[in-house]
Parts: structure tokens; C-alpha cells; sequence
């Protein structure tokens, strides 16, 4: 075996931890860790925290052994900043402190593997050791403070004007706390001047002699509660700061620790205040147009009748906030998903299919140019495609390769900064289950710029219409027939928000959602030649009589 060894000379910005479950008998340290952690028998408490939020590390004088000491919050505040004063130990420059061999870390990532319940009691049951199977998922606690938030833990929604999505504008009043903390913290060391500094020396540190040990106090979790975030797959949820350091034996495993410096008070007002203002969206105009306005359609329609698109004029159709857009979306798996068979013989499927971007179509909502689509990119594969689902997908072999493909074939970043710009000038999307498609593109969408029409034509309680039956019902149209198509799809959905609106204007769209509904529930969701839906009433029903008297 070959050991490797590294001299430390400087301490980083980030220290990465990796907790090295590499094997099951690590991994079964975590369950008996835990016993011997929170006391004889696992009598201790369970919100024993494991990790320190805080800690300084020093690198000895003359060695590279480094010392580590956990902190409170309010002595991570101070030792910063009398680091800070140190400019040849304690830098904020653009290297951040390489060279640096004091430091101060919080706590600020967290990934942890969460296993299912059921695994956990076959591994109980069988005596099996069940870590390689696939089951579980990943999750990750997040530190969020200023200036990514208004307010330390202020996690509520608030609605956001002109601003780009994904990011939270911020104002100069959120960020009085940070003052005042650090008026606190030097008021504090003014009263200590003479005292015995916050963090005693280390044995042949350059803070002077001792013999003393440094102290580990245990780590404050003081304003800590309501700082942390859990990302668990879509769903953020704000947790307390114990349940981030609690072990939780072999149910949730630490992964991956992620420890930034920890910046003193005034340092990190300094750079809320840089961040009070709104930053411009990433990609600009000249960005949209050199992709998509000047870029020529490239491949051929179908009979081979040309390009599938008419790219957007930047002098008339230039994206603004409103611009109605149909959109559709169109997905190839890249890997089989992985099952496992059952006692009876039965298979159930544990991990489904990894599934990419094949093709995402954008169509005209709105001007001259009504109903023509504007974007029509099949997304190249960067990988071999397992299956093309040409069911749904309408996509066959070849039609992502660039070298062979007859359409117009981009990368998936291309694609997704045309479509990432369009979100940001403020365009409007229609389509059928966006919700879904955004998710597998990872968009971030503000709900205010999307029209989903299956949630517009849905009653509580009750199935999700698809776009083909919608389409039969109310538009008299039948789509979908062998395969699909996604600018068929994203035409189909703008004629069907033309429709509500339409409905809504006449006061008839109750009436006709609950006809819907009835013929749907009769017919098995699809259209009967033999028994035609009733036709669309032009006028609303007349309002029921009460038969009230005349006076009260």
C-alpha cells in the first residue's frame, strides 16, 4: 500500500470533510457510535451535537500539526476579529487567506444519505448487510443567512417585484442585525481589554507561552435555530439547528461536511451591503439574440419541408414581461431503470430511469405571427441514449446526433439559456403539466409566468385531465395519435387557454368543467364519435330563483 502524506502550509477557504463511509464496517460505526456517543446504552440524549457550528484551527509553529478547537458563536465573532487584525496570520483578500495558519470555520453544508425504513428492517430482519443496494436518497442541510435572506430566518415567501428568479433582492434595513451584532461584539471586547483573550494561546503558537490547554467549550447553537435549510429532493423545509448535529444511527448517514470562514461582523455587513441591490440577469440580450435571433434555422420538417421554426424578430417580437409563449417539452431516458424481483416473481422498480432533455419547442402566444413557432431545439446527447420513448417522446434514433440528424440540433446549455432568458425578461409559459417539465429542466419559474392548463381545467378531488381529451372535448381536435409532437402539443395548449378565457369571459366555465367531467367519467376519458359531447353553451345559465318574498 502507498500512504501519502501532505505538509500543511496554509489553512482554505472551504474545508471539505469527508465523512468515509467507504465500507460496511464503517458504516456500521454509526449505529454503534452513537451509543457510545450519547452515553452507556445510547441512554444520552439524541440531540447530542456531533459536529461543532464553530471552530478555529491553528497550525503549530514549527510543525504541521494543527489544532482545532470548537467555538461558541460569540467567540467565533470574536476570534475573527482579532484575527482580522493580524493582516500576515488573517486575510480577506481576493486568495482569501492561502497562506493563513489561524482560522475560524462554521459549519455551513451538510449532505447526508437518508436510507428507507423498509431496508432498514429487511438489513434487521435478514442479518443482511443491504449498503450497496440501490434505496434512499441523498439530502443536504444549507446555513442560509444574509444577504441570501432579509433577516436571519426569515424563510417566508414574500412576493419580489422585477426581480431575477432564483435570487432574493435585499434591503439596506435587513441588514441591521449585522450592525448591531458587531456594535456587540466590540462593545464586548472593549470590556475585556486586559482580560484573558477569548481564545487562549496554543503551546508554541505566536500568541506568547502557556502550558495551558485550550478550552472546547460546547458549541453554541444560539441564533442558529432558524438558520438552516433542508433540501430534501424539491421540497425546502426550515429546521433547527440540533436536528442538523444529531445522529441518527444508520437511518441518516453524514456524507459530506462542508466548513467556510467564518467572516467577523463587520467584514460580513461590508459584503451584505455589496449585495442590496438586485444583480443584472446573467444572460443579456446580445446573449439571446447571437443564440437564437441571428442564428439560422438549421434541419428539415418533417416530408422534408424546411426548418420546424421562425426565430423571433428582435426589432418586433423583442421577449418582454407578459409576451405569451406555448411551450412543450419532450424527455429521452439515458439509463434503464434498476428492479429487483420479489418472492412472488413480480419485479418492482427501485430506481427509476435517469431521464434528459431531447426536445423543447416554444410557439407563438400572441402577434402577427400567432401559433408559428419561435423555438424548436432537439438537445444533442452527450451520452448514449438507452431509450428515445418514442411513444411519447416522438424522437427516434439519430435525431440528437448533429452529424446525422435532420433538425435542429443544440447543447443543452444553449437551450436552456434561451429558455432561462425568456423567464427572466418576464414571458408568460402555457403548457400541459409544466410543473413536471420545469422540474426535469430544472427551471425556476415565478407561478405569476405560468398558465398550466391542467390545472385550469381541473376539479379538487378528482383525476387530472389529459391534453389529449381536453383537446377532443373542446376543441374538436385529435392529437397525440401515434407519437408526439411538442409544438403540436404547445399550440394545442394555447388554444386551450384561449378557451378558458373565453369560457370565464361568458360565465359558463363552471358549467362546462362540471359537463366535462360527466362525459369524461361516462365515456372512459375519450371522445365517442357515436356519442358527441353536447355542444358549449354561448350564454350563461339563468341564475337559480330563491323564491325569496318580496319583503324581508
Amino acid at each position: 500500500q502507498v500512504r501519502q502524506e501532505r505538509l500543511v502550509l496554509g489553512l482554505p477557504q472551504v474545508l471539505h470533510l469527508n465523512c468515509a463511509v467507504r465500507s460496511s464496517a464503517e458504516f456500521r460505526w454509526w449505529e454503534e457510535g452513537v451509543k457510545s456517543w450519547q452515553g452507556e446504552g445510547g441512554a444520552g440524549s439524541s440531540d447530542k451535537p456531533w459536529l461543532p457550528f464553530f471552530m478555529r484551527c491553528d497550525i503549530e509553529e514549527g510543525s504541521d500539526t494543527v489544532h482545532i478547537d470548537s467555538l461558541s458563536e460569540r467567540e467565533a465573532d470574536m476570534a475573527a476579529m482579532e484575527l482580522a487584525d493580524e493582516p500576515d496570520t488573517y486575510t480577506f483578500n481576493t486568495s482569501y487567506g492561502t497562506n493563513s495558519r489561524s482560522a475560524v470555520y462554521k459549519l455551513a453544508f451538510l449532505v447526508v444519505h437518508v436510507r428507507p425504513d423498509d431496508q432498514l428492517e429487511e438489513e434487521l430482519e435478514t442479518n443482511k448487510d443491504l449498503l450497496g443496494n440501490h434505496g434512499g436518497h441523498l439530502a443536504a442541510y444549507v446555513n442560509v443567512q444574509p444577504p441570501y435572506v432579509e433577516t436571519r430566518g426569515g424563510f417566508e415567501k414574500t412576493p419580489v417585484v422585477r426581480a431575477t428568479p432564483g435570487i432574493s433582492p435585499m434591503h439596506t434595513p435587513g441588514y441591521m442585525h449585522l450592525q448591531n451584532r458587531m456594535r456587540e461584539v466590540q462593545r464586548e471586547a472593549e470590556q475585556q481589554q486586559g482580560a484573558a483573550p477569548a481564545t487562549p494561546p496554543r503551546p508554541g503558537g505566536g500568541g506568547g507561552g502557556g502550558d495551558e490547554s485550550p478550552r472546547t467549550p460546547e458549541p453554541s447553537k444560539e441564533g442558529a435555530e432558524s438558520d438552516w435549510l433542508l433540501f430534501n429532493d424539491f421540497e425546502i423545509t426550515s429546521v433547527p439547528a440540533t436536528q442538523v448535529v444529531a445522529l441518527s444511527g444508520r437511518q441518516v448517514v453524514p456524507c459530506l461536511a462542508f466548513y467556510v470562514r467564518h467572516a467577523p461582523p463587520d467584514e460580513a455587513a461590508r459584503r451584505a451591503a455589496a449585495f442590496a441591490t438586485v444583480p443584472a440577469p446573467p444572460i443579456t440580450g446580445a446573449h439571446f439574440r447571437a443564440l437564437h435571433c441571428d442564428d439560422r434555422p438549421r434541419g428539415m420538417g418533417p416530408m422534408g419541408r424546411g426548418p420546424t421554426f421562425l426565430p423571433l424578430n428582435w426589432a418586433s417580437e423583442r421577449p418582454r414581461p407578459g409576451l405569451l409563449l406555448g411551450i412543450d417539452a419532450e424527455f429521452v431516458a439515458m439509463t434503464p431503470p434498476v428492479k429487483e424481483i420479489l418472492e412472488d416473481g413480480s419485479e418492482r422498480v427501485v430506481v427509476q430511469s435517469r431521464l434528459s432533455l431531447g426536445r423543447v419547442s416554444v410557439v407563438r402566444g400572441e402577434g402577427a405571427y400567432i401559433g408559428q413557432c419561435c423555438i424548436d431545439d432537439y438537445v444533442r446527447s452527450v451520452e448514449p441514449v438507452y431509450d428515445y420513448l418514442t411513444r411519447f417522446s416522438g424522437l427516434v434514433h439519430g435525431d440528437l446526433d448533429p452529424t446525422v440528424s435532420r433538425h435542429h440540433v443544440v447543447t443543452l446549455k444553449q437551450a436552456y439559456m434561451k429558455l432561462r432568458y425568456l423567464i427572466d425578461q418576464g414571458c408568460v409559459l402555457v403548457g400541459h403539466g409544466l410543473k413536471k417539465d420545469f422540474r426535469m429542466i430544472n427551471l425556476v419559474v415565478p407561478p405569476s409566468q405560468v398558465v398550466d392548463t391542467v390545472d385550469l381545467f381541473y376539479v379538487k378531488r378528482s383525476r387530472r385531465l389529459s391534453l389529449r381529451y381536453l383537446s377532443q372535448y373542446l376543441l374538436r381536435a385529435d392529437i397525440q395519435g401515434v407519437t408526439h409532437d411538442s409544438i403540436e402539443d404547445a399550440r394545442t395548449a394555447l388554444a386551450l387557454y384561449q378557451v378558458y378565457l373565453q369560457l370565464v369571459q361568458r360565465g359558463v366555465f363552471n358549467q362546462v368543467l362540471r359537463d366535462i367531467y360527466t362525459y369524461g367519467r361516462a365515456h372512459g376519458w375519450e371522445v365517442d364519435s357515436s356519442a358527441p359531447p353536447p355542444p358549449i353553451p354561448d350564454t350563461p345559465p339563468p341564475a337559480p330563483s330563491l323564491n325569496l318574498p318580496d319583503t324581508l
